[in-house]
Order: structure tokens, then sequence, then C-alpha cells
């Protein structure tokens, strides 16, 4: 069969999960698909599923917690490194209730000019 929406679009695969949600979807549904599925196109259209928001005005929300958040405090306490927990131990799939996604502080560098170094947990 190959891969039956190979070249389309979200809107296609939207549409073969849902006629087909008995194979691709048994225990979970799209609820990602269908978020980024009615998002307009535009980094300067308005989003109202996040308040109106544009693109564009989310990453200047995000750059600025940065600057002035993490960046602010590492250049006023000369910090040379910060060391914090990046996530929660890996957990098995539960097809009940979903993920148990607790706790995670490690994208706060992501887009920043920071480097991040993961180590494992010792157990």
């Amino acid at each position: 069969m190959g891969v039956p929406v190979a070249g389309g679009t979200l809107a296609d695969a939207i549409d073969f999960d849902n006629a087909d949600a008995d194979v691709e979807m048994p225990f979970f549904n799209q609820d990602i698909f269908d978020l980024a599925n009615a998002l307009a196109p535009g980094p300067d259209d308005p989003q109202p599923i996040f308040g109106g928001l544009t693109y564009n005005q989310a990453l200047a929300i995000d750059h600025n917690a940065g600057v002035n958040g993490i960046d602010a405090a590492i250049s006023q306490f000369n910090l040379d490194a910060v060391v914090s927990a990046t996530d929660n131990p890996a957990w098995s799939t539960d097809l009940l209730y979903g993920d148990h996604f607790i706790f995670g502080t490690s994208a706060w560098q992501r887009g920043r000019d920071i480097r991040s170094y993961k180590c494992p947990q010792a157990s």
C-alpha cells in the first residue's frame, strides 16, 4: 500500500486517519493534528485559539522572556553555568490515561545562545 498520504497535506492525513480510525488511531485521537490544522497560515495572522496572538507576537514575547529573564540573570549574577533537572524519568505508555509528563526544565535555552549539556541521572 505504501505511504497513503505521502506528498499530501495535513488535511489529507487527518481525513485518512478519520476514515481508518480503527486501524490508525486505536488508542489515541489526533488532537495535535486538528489543532495545527486550525491555525491560520501566516506568521502575522491572529490565532484565535491562542488569544488572538500572531506567531511573530508570540516569538517576540518568548525572546523578551529570554533577554529579560535568563539572559539578565546570567549576566547579573556572573554565572558560568545553570544546573537544573531536565526531565522526569521515561514512562511506559498508559493506554487508559495517556502520557505522564510531570516536570521539565530543559526547553528554556532553546533558541538562545546558551549551550545545553544533558547528563543521564545515575540510579
